[in-house]
């Protein structure tokens, strides 16, 4: 039952899949302004935010009517789910609205990918696992002890684990392309038999448990709901947050100037038109 710790950070690709990519929220470019409308000028108008042309020559890195449109359709995107989008004015400022946008969207529609994933081993369709290796100086007992007395997984991995990369890690375990939250047939091909040690010592999300290998006893944990990055839940509940993204993004009032383009609601986009 071998553990090896990997690159953090990411999450394993998934199976479901959106109404609305979440991905489409990720565009921010920049752009130059095109024809004769003034910096100050509306360039877009959704549910009352507006986007100015000098916003907008913020957001894109060309002056490409391809580009361009890529850019007002992330703003435009972004602006239909936000209570409050706020000052967008750089391509940072897109990426920080987008992510507010989307952590408010989750904790609307989050319920549902927080009570898949704990039924763990019992029905989730993913598994996020966290590792403390202790070898034979160090017994796992002692280690729960100290968890349930208010120490933290993290410090009790740094504090203990034997492997270098779990200790830096925070005992986040993770497969070969630094994969955090894994389905589990990806979670079973990368880490072969540790579903199967977990069900015999009837782990539950939340709940270290013990166990032992040939080098010596382990603490394993299925990561609580809580315990997992906001991006590790997103993923975990992106089907919920793409229908969301979708009524908010259909039953959002646009307005684009015509020199830019054209919104199409059948494809939530900011397409050509015949003035752009």
């Amino acid at each position: 039952m071998p553990i090896s710790g990997g690159a953090t950070g990411r999450v394993s690709p998934v199976k479901r899949r959106l109404t609305l990519s979440i991905g489409a929220l990720l565009v921010a470019t920049t752009l130059s302004s095109c024809g004769s409308t003034g910096s100050n000028d509306v360039v877009a108008t959704v549910d009352g935010h507006e986007l100015t042309v000098d916003q907008l020559e913020a957001l894109a890195d060309s002056t490409t009517g391809t580009d361009v449109r890529s850019a007002l359709t992330a703003w435009t995107q972004i602006a239909a789910v936000s209570d409050d989008i706020g000052e967008v004015n750089s391509a940072a400022d897109l990426d920080a609205a987008r992510d507010r946008a989307l952590t408010e969207l989750l904790e609307e529609v989050g319920d549902k990918g927080r009570a898949d994933y704990e039924q763990g081993l019992a029905g989730s369709p993913y598994l996020c696992l966290a590792a403390i290796t202790l070898g034979t100086e160090t017994l796992g007992a002692d280690v729960v002890a100290e968890l349930q007395a208010g120490t933290t997984f993290a410090e009790a991995a740094e504090k203990y684990s034997t492997t270098e990369v779990l200790a830096s890690s925070g005992g986040v375990l993770a497969n070969s392309s630094g994969a955090t939250c894994l389905d589990t047939a990806t979670f079973e091909q990368s880490f072969p038999g540790i579903i199967t040690v977990l069900n015999d010592a009837q782990a539950t999300v939340g709940s270290p448990v013990v166990v032992s290998d040939a080098s010596g006893e382990l603490v394993l944990l299925l990561r609580g709901w809580d315990e997992l990055t906001i991006d590790e839940q997103r993923v975990l509940s992106q089907l919920e947050l793409g229908e969301a993204l979708t009524v908010h993004i259909d039953e959002a009032d646009v307005s684009i100037h015509p020199r830019y383009g054209l919104w199409d609601r059948e494809a939530r986009a900011v397409v050509a038109t015949s003035e752009g």
